[in-house]
């Protein structure tokens, strides 16, 4: 199962020891029956929730790996008995996993909490005089009467604007995320957030791979070491296997294990979506059965109650209709874990732009530059005049924002119109084009912890996310990842060995864009009952009149507006479900 715990911050100084008692049984029904002190603070953690000490009095919460396979002490002997600061770069630099770091200091009683890169661990906090606590699930929070449940229409303002974006802000009063790769450091009241894992350093030119072949081992060795060691410490996966060349990836990465592994792939009755010629194509290679899943359009709704650890309306229509069939995959082929091939196009810097042949041109001169304008235009189908034109255009141009407001459907005076500050955006001053924007993106897949089908309680893997293998991905430069005129060409030419020649080969990508074109057809009158009757307008945060106006319209929605539609219906049912 998912690792569950709650963290409360001097948890011993409870009046009496009978409040303490109450706590314990109160957590204990909840299936956190386990406990361990930190210093002054109590942490509760169910038994399938892995929780280790090391030699300093840190405790581990989750899983952490030596890169090199060795034992962990062995790892991190040199800084065992270090300051916390010193055993932290030494967990960054030999380490990995899905993991939370704690320490309290002896000295002055701070408790610091890193959160490992990959944000395999949720980790939301309240932190106030009367009652400050960390945890896994917001739920044992608001069971227990540690919080009540009261909507930030500020973030709501937020969240309309910036879909995708998030940082330390919930929506949720008062409780705030702990962001991947950073420490929060409590100090009586007060809470402190810093960064201690910088994607910069990794895109820095002393970090670059001078060569494509360094950078395909590079991808294969982080990839398949990663993929290896979930699959042995679960002892069986289910692979979520599209057929798409991320998933595939994985997929592959799985050979020369003793686990259990079982292939499942989707199929709906919308064109477009189907990828089974693909995932087979790997399931034979494998040799393995592949578990289709039939994903019909009487399993989405418009109006889904949300995980109970849910603190922001993430999740959308595809992925609570994938949900139950995953989590009744899982428990049919008695799997302890899903692997998933999330955040592959972003790690494998899957750019839309003229960007990487900019950053060609700036280090590498003219040449290189000349090479890369013409896989791009290769890549896009367009002259290589087109795709010089729009290169030369980026070096002349000022930097663009960051990110940029979906102001569709919204009413722009009442919504955020610059994004909540992000730790990864203090960008460098030389940054080239093309890495401020796979930065960005990367920063982007850190939603995907919050939309994965709740898989009955299994744990996700997201293998692609891991410190690793997106350590390996920045320092390969960006032209490099369409060489010949095909996306992602590092990881192909990585896995070119083990992929089917019709997967390492295709270009197109599926979509359920089909499917959830139909559900919003199939939900109409639900869809305006929701909006038009709902707290965003009650809020004031509807453009109403555009909105009717798109309902009112027979025909299915220019420009895909459905899908915006479809997320104001996610953020108005999580809102209703809050209540």
């Amino acid at each position: 199962m998912a690792c569950r715990y709650i963290v409360l911050v001097n948890a011993p100084n409870f009046p009496d020891s009978s409040e303490a008692t109450a706590y314990d049984m109160q957590f204990a029904r909840l299936g956190l029956s386990r406990c361990v002190l930190l210093g002054r603070s109590k942490i509760y953690f169910s038994t399938d929730t892995p929780l280790s000490p090391l030699a300093n009095g840190s405790v581990v919460i989750g899983h952490l790996f030596a890169r090199t396979g060795a034992a962990l002490q062995d790892a991190l002997d040199p800084a065992a008995h270090k300051p916390i600061e010193a055993l932290r770069s030494a967990v960054l630099k030999h380490c990995w996993g899905d993991y939370l770091l704690l320490h309290e200091s002896k000295e002055t009683g701070r408790l610091s909490i890193f959160r490992d890169l990959s944000g395999g661990i949720p980790c939301v906090y309240r932190v106030d005089n009367a009652a400050a606590f960390i945890t896994s699930d917001i739920s044992l929070a608001t069971a227990s009467g540690l919080y009540t449940r009261q909507v930030d229409w500020e973030f709501i303002a937020h969240c309309l604007s910036f879909p995708t974006h998030k940082a330390q802000r919930s929506g949720l009063a008062g409780i705030s995320e702990l962001p991947p790769g950073c420490t929060m450091t409590l100090d009586g009241a007060q809470a402190s957030v810093t960064s201690d894992w910088n994607p910069w350093r990794f895109v820095a030119h002393d970090a670059r791979y001078d060569d494509q072949a360094t950078a395909a081992r590079s991808i294969r060795d982080a990839v398949t070491s990663v993929v290896r060691t979930w699959i042995d410490t679960d002892g069986s996966s289910l692979v979520e296997l599209s057929g798409g060349l991320d998933s595939s990836i994985v997929a592959v990465s799985t050979q020369g294990t003793d686990s259990h592994v079982v292939l499942s792939s989707l199929k709906t009755p919308i064109p477009g979506t189907d990828e089974r010629i693909y995932a087979q194509q790997v399931a034979d290679q494998l040799q393995l059965p592949l578990d289709v899943l039939d994903l019909g359009l009487e399993a989405a709704t418009v109006n889904p109650a949300p995980p109970a650890n849910s603190v922001a309306p993430r999740m959308g229509v595809l992925q609570h209709a994938v949900s139950d069939l995953l989590a009744a995959a899982g428990e049919h082929h008695r799997v302890n874990s899903h692997l998933s091939g999330a955040g592959g196009d972003t790690v494998f810097c899957y750019l839309s732009s003229a960007s990487p042949a900019v950053d060609a041109l700036r280090t590498k001169g003219l040449l290189a530059w000349t090479r890369t304008v013409n896989d791009l235009a290769t890549l896009h189908n367009c002259t290589f005049w087109r795709a010089g034109g729009l290169s030369l255009k980026k070096v002349r141009s000022a930097r663009a924002p960051l990110l940029r407001p979906d102001l569709s459907f919204v009413d722009p005076s009442r919504v955020a119109l610059t994004p909540e500050r992000h730790p990864w955006f203090d960008v460098p001053q030389d940054t080239l084009p093309g890495d401020r924007e796979r930065v960005v993106g990367l920063a982007g897949t850190q939603i995907f912890r919050d939309i994965t089908p709740r898989c009955g309680g299994r744990p996700v893997r997201m293998p692609l996310l891991s410190q690793p293998v997106m350590e390996a991905a920045l320092r390969t430069p960006t032209w490099m990842w369409f060489a010949g005129g095909r996306n992602r060409a590092v990881a192909r030419d990585a896995f070119a060995d083990v992929l089917p020649a019709r997967v390492l080969e295709r270009r197109s990508k599926g979509t359920f864009a089909g499917y959830l074109g139909a559900i919003y057809q199939r939900n109409r009158s639900e869809i305006r009952t929701l909006l038009m009757s709902g707290h965003l307008r009650e809020h004031l945060l509807l453009d109403v009149h555009a909105l009717e106006r798109v309902l009112s319209e027979d025909a299915p929605p220019r420009d895909q507006q459905y899908l915006r539609i479809l997320s104001l219906c996610m953020v108005e049912s999580w809102l209703r479900h809050q209540d």
